[in-house]
């Protein structure tokens, strides 16, 4: 027998919220592509491609900077690029 919706656990709920946000970040990465391709398509430059390793990197950057409160490209942890 399935459990009411209100015995949803706190795990759950996170494993949700994590996905939302893997498909909000997935979707938000193609768009700033596209419309990077948009603009360079204008000057007459080569399109960008989505390497999802490279993506996968650079969240994880994004969420030390936030967490540790930095905006620059390097620190002790990460390599400068």
């Amino acid at each position: 027998m399935d459990k009411p919706f209100s015995d949803t656990t706190n795990e759950s709920i996170i494993t949700v919220d994590n996905a939302l946000e893997e498909n909000y970040h997935a979707q938000l990465s193609k768009e700033i592509i596209r419309l990077t391709n948009v603009e360079r398509d204008k000057e007459g430059l080569n399109a960008l491609i989505s390497h999802d390793s490279l993506g996968i990197v650079a969240i994880d950057k994004a969420v030390d900077m936030a967490e540790n409160n930095y905006f620059i490209i390097s620190n002790d942890l990460w390599q400068s690029v």
